[in-house]
């Protein structure tokens, strides 16, 4: 059976990150809504949870995307996943965005897309 679905999905790990912007929810909310326009759009669900010294895990999405983001600042670590449907999406920048966002010294990404693509 051939995949007719023209999905982007990735997964972004990102290391050395700032842990005071990594344990604070009110920051993280506002670099998600930074960096919506370019990868999902409009939002129409969030919900960020905190975990008091322990990290935050977030997530915003609308119909067709869906951009998720969980904390751990004692390991200066985060892990972000995005899925989307949509085709004209500047991927590249909103995963620029948020690696200096967060004051990540490396970073290593999987995803279903072409290097090129990219």
């Amino acid at each position: 059976m051939e995949n007719t679905v023209n999905s982007i999905h990735l997964s972004l790990d990102l290391y050395g990150c700032t842990e005071e912007i990594l344990s604070s929810s009110k920051m993280l909310e506002e670099i998600l809504h930074q960096v919506a326009p370019i990868l999902i759009g409009e939002i129409t669900e969030e919900s960020l949870a905190p975990f008091p010294e322990k990290g935050v895990s977030a997530v915003i999405l609308n119909d067709k995307s869906k951009l998720s983001l969980h904390t751990w600042p004692h390991k200066k670590y985060a892990a972000l996943e995005y899925c989307t449907l949509e085709k004209h999406v500047d991927v590249k920048s909103g995963i620029d965005m948020m690696v200096a966002k967060l004051g990540a010294s490396t970073s290593e990404i999987k995803t279903n897309l072409d290097e090129d693509t990219l």
